[in-house]
This record gives structure tokens, C-alpha cells and sequence, in this order.
């Protein structure tokens, strides 16, 4: 078991892993007084700050558990001759939004109607770990298209948008012209570092209107 149930992935976290050895009948067993090997999955996610090798008094042992600065779920293992090993699971938590990050299914926005490109904004702490819950911070996201660039494209859904887990998606739906798109988001409290994102809206070109074009309307609807 252990003692902190609000693990940080902050490098500063401790919690006191508490080692027992018992019978089967869950009854501590007093005269075990040999060493016990604690080891964990994953040790990116934390480091044991005491020895290792736990010496046990009377079935009873210590040592203490420090979180990095990367979030996830942490399972330590408590190994020693003749006894059959145990194990306990910390699940260190990200710490509260720092910035978004703003992603595309595509970084092409095709003209022709009924086309669409979806955008992600996610949250993340100041050390990169998803925060998929957002407790109260960076809750509601804007975007928006820079004025140079919105001739090309528009956000299907009205502003501000709520986070759900962390997330918000939302679509780019475009203008019928070919041209640059630059998209911005930003935490509508102002919290948090914002993102921005460079995409293209362009015609979609078939082939067999290449084939069919002659040079002069071929070098036009390259052009968009």
C-alpha cells in the first residue's frame, strides 16, 4: 500500500510505500525479518528514494517513492526468497493545463462543398503530459481564423467550446477558394499558451480533367 492518493508528475511528489509480509490468512507475520526487493514497471514515471533492498522488522517494511515528471499508472513490486511477491499500483496524475496543442486529420482543405477537416486542440501540462481532465482550468477554448486568411475557410461550430477530456474538436468547412488558412485557439480565460496551425485550401484536381484540360485552363485550375 502506499500513503500519498495525490501523486503528482511534478519530480517533487513522495508517497511512503508500506511493505507487509502475511500468511495466507492475511495475518502479518512477525518473525520475518529478511531483505525485500522493491522494483517498479516503469521507472521514467518515478524513482525509489530510499534503498531498494527494504530491510523487514517483524513483517513490516518502508521505502519511499518520488514521481518524474511523467504521468501514468506505476505498479511496484515487492519481491523476497520464500514468499510469494506483491505488488500495488500508483497512478500519478498530470499536473494542471499549461498549453494546447492544435492538430489536423489532414493540412489540406479541398473546396469542392460537403469537404470538411477536422481540428483537435488538446491540453497538456507544462511538461507534456495530456490532462484529459481539465478541472476547471482551460475549460473553454476559441478559435478562430486570422483575418488575412479567412476569405478560404470557417469554423462550422460557434464559439467558445467547452473541453471534454481534455479535447475539442471541431470542423473547417471551405469558402471555394484555394489560398493559405492559418487557425488559432486560445483558452477563453486566458490561461493558457495558445496554438496556431498553417493549412491549404485547393481544388481538388482529377485526372481525367488533366488529361482533358488544354495547357491554358490546366495552368488556371492549378492555380486554384
Amino acid at each position: 500500500s502506499h500513503t500519498n492518493p495525490d501523486m503528482r508528475a511534478d519530480a517533487s511528489s513522495d508517497t511512503e510505500v508500506r511493505i507487509t509480509v502475511v500468511n495466507e490468512d492475511g495475518i502479518r507475520l512477525d518473525g520475518f525479518n529478511e531483505a525485500v526487493h522493491v522494483s517498479l514497471s516503469d521507472e521514467s514515471l518515478g524513482v525509489i528514494r530510499s534503498n531498494s533492498e527494504v530491510q523487514m522488522e517483524g513483517g513490516f517494511g518502508t521505502a519511499v517513492l518520488r514521481s518524474s515528471t511523467i504521468a501514468g499508472k506505476l505498479i511496484i513490486h515487492a519481491e523476497s526468497v520464500g514468499v510469494n511477491p506483491g505488488v500495488t499500483t500508483i497512478a500519478i496524475e498530470p499536473l494542471s493545463p499549461a498549453f494546447i496543442q492544435l492538430t489536423a486529420d489532414s493540412d489540406t482543405l479541398f473546396t469542392e462543398e460537403g469537404e470538411t477537416l477536422t481540428l483537435s486542440a488538446n491540453l497538456f501540462d507544462k511538461y507534456g503530459n495530456p490532462v484529459l481532465n481539465s478541472e476547471g482550468t482551460g475549460g473553454l477554448l476559441q478559435f478562430s481564423i486570422t483575418p488575412e486568411t479567412s476569405d478560404f475557410a470557417e469554423l462550422e461550430t460557434v464559439n467558445p467550446i467547452p473541453t471534454k477530456k481534455g479535447k475539442v474538436e471541431i470542423k473547417l468547412l471551405p469558402k471555394k477558394l484555394s489560398g493559405p488558412i492559418h487557425v488559432m485557439v486560445e483558452d477563453f480565460n486566458d490561461q493558457l499558451t495558445p496554438a496556431a496551425i498553417r493549412l491549404y485550401a485547393k481544388k481538388r484536381v482529377d485526372f481525367e480533367d488533366i488529361k482533358s484540360a488544354n495547357p491554358n485552363v490546366l495552368f488556371a485550375s492549378l492555380l486554384g
